[in-house]
């Protein structure tokens, strides 16, 4: 392999020399190259030498017609962070496809988050779809702390270009991945800090494109002998629309026997305690859970759902210790259960909002951010996010004085399609921050994303007449606001500062608007 640093600094300049390599655009003296005989080989042998992840020898031949021939080819690519790009030390990755075209060939690839080793992989090939066309999956790890996470991400081929199929795939502690029947199927599911708690299960989850996206369709844990898991296990079928798992599970749940508790640790008070030590308590909450299951049993079979639900609320709220025994097993990774979402979830709840004039009409529109779909949990320290914790798909929506809708955005899509989280802070819902960035007269606003003890990871959006626009991306920031204020430098700059811990030092970063993008300038320190 060679240092990729002598020849191709940057994935820009590595899609250059492959471009004029394939005649896709003349070389610096202007020449176009000749047809290449063989570009499975070619790719082959170009990965190999440029490729500094772990993908070297992969090229994957694809039937991109649907015609039984091989009409193109598959692989990863990547290079090494320069040392004067913000990607120093990290390896920059991109999904590619070569597909045969007329006389010619295409190229068209999707760059993916850098990392330290370089993880991107492509799992294979798939049809999720009924599509002539293929489906193709890629995954690549977010390393933390504690856990490594597998991000999965679905392309299809449309027109020539790779396009992401919208939708959330991730599994912490992957044990494993197949592809079979339309189906994307992920295990594992073990989060590895002390603070997420013994308490966890591993998984299996199932993914399908339902409507255009991918969507969780089934979660199966580990089967496990206690009426708490079995809780979770009806809660979760429930979720994903397995009625009849569901009430099986809760059934079994109410009907409970007493169990032993050791190695296991719940919250009593403020103290952590290992189950065993206090029969009366590990007896308290068993009956805690038998009584829950039994009302989700109700709930479910409910010809008047609000009734049963309104009256489960009254008693929830009357009897305090009965949500402190269903919410004392340690650990963040946990659910938890308040009175509001006694009944599971029931309607979109704002976490964000603030007030911008998106047509220049002179009144401000209401910008929201709702959570749609998920979960409300307390996680306890040393969760990265302790206190009460919204986790799910969240959309930011624009409505005018009337309160009709004018724009919506998924801003999970703004993140990869992954799962997002924000934590309730004392004000309940957090305000959005607006500027404008790019010198175009819309207001913009970020939204950001715990990424570590050392900052967030913030989406930059747009609002104006059309609707919302996403105009950047994975800005790693120092910033620890959901949504914050960056400053600004000129009519269209702004500037961002993050802490390098390769350097041990924060650097700044301009980013200025350019033929339709922010384009970020090479990192100084910070004074």
């Amino acid at each position: 392999m060679k240092d990729a640093g002598e020849r191709v600094r940057t994935l820009h300049d590595l899609r250059v020399e492959m471009r004029r390599a394939l005649g896709l655009e003349p070389d610096g003296q202007g020449k176009v190259a000749e047809p290449l005989e063989d570009v499975g080989k070619w790719l082959a042998s170009f990965v190999r030498e440029y490729s500094e992840g772990r993908e070297a020898d992969k090229v994957v031949p694809l039937d991109l017609a649907g015609d039984g021939g091989v009409t193109g080819w598959a692989a990863v690519v990547s290079v090494k962070g320069a040392a004067d790009s913000p990607y120093e030390g990290l390896v920059e990755s991109a999904g590619v496809v070569v597909g045969k075209r007329g006389g010619g060939f295409s190229l068209d690839w999707l760059e993916f988050p850098p990392d330290p080793l370089g993880s991107l992989k492509l799992v294979g090939v798939a049809d999720f779809t009924d599509r002539s066309e293929p489906e193709l999956v890629w995954s690549y790890v977010i390393s933390g702390a504690h856990t490594a996470t597998t991000e999965v991400v679905v392309t299809s081929w449309k027109n020539g270009k790779l396009v992401k199929v919208p939708g959330t795939v991730s599994m912490p502690s992957l044990s494993g991945i197949s592809l079979n029947g339309g189906k994307l199927k992920l295990a594992g599911g073990l989060i590895g800090s002390a603070g997420a708690g013994e308490w966890q299960r591993e998984h299996e989850d199932i993914y399908a494109v339902s409507g255009g996206r991918l969507e969780l369709q089934d979660r199966v844990y580990k089967a496990s002998p206690r009426a708490y898991h079995w809780l979770v296990d009806g809660i979760t079928s429930e979720e994903l629309g397995h009625k009849e798992r569901a009430l099986d599970f809760y059934e079994k749940a109410a009907s409970g026997k007493e169990e032993s508790f050791e190695g296991l640790s719940f919250v009593r008070g403020k103290e952590v305690v290992k189950g065993g030590q206090d029969a009366a308590a590990d007896r308290g909450f068993v009956e805690a859970v038998r009584e829950y299951a039994a009302f989700r049993l109700k709930l479910l079979q409910a010809a008047s759902w609000e009734t049963v639900c309104r009256e489960g609320k009254k008693q929830a709220a009357a009897r305090p210790e009965l949500l402190q025994q269903l919410n004392s097993p340690y650990g963040y990774a946990n659910r938890t259960w308040t009175v509001e979402t006694y009944c599971g979830f029931e309607k979109p709840i704002v976490v964000g909002e603030g007030a911008a004039d998106m047509d220049g009409d002179g009144i401000k529109e209401s910008i929201r951010v709702w959570m749609v779909q998920g979960n409300e949990r307390t996680e306890q320290e040393p969760s990265p996010l302790p206190g009460v914790v919204r986790t799910g798909q969240f959309d930011v929506v624009a409505t005018d004085a009337a309160g009709k809708e004018k724009a919506r955005f998924r801003l999970n899509d703004a993140f990869a399609g992954s799962e997002l989280s924000f934590r309730k802070g004392e004000a309940a819902v957090f305000p959005l921050v607006f500027e404008d960035y790019n010198g175009d007269g819309a207001p913009d606003f970020s939204i950001g994303q715990r990424a570590g003890s050392n900052g967030n990871i913030y989406a930059l959006l747009s609002a104006d007449a059309r609707g919302f626009t996403l105009l950047a991306s994975d800005i790693y920031s120092a910033e620890r606001a959901e949504s914050a204020r960056f400053e600004k430098r000129g009519e269209a700059a702004f500037a961002n500062r993050y802490y390098d811990q390769s350097k041990g030092a924060y650097m700044e970063v301009v980013r200025r608007w350019k033929d339709g993008a922010f384009v970020a300038d090479p990192p100084v320190e910070a004074k």
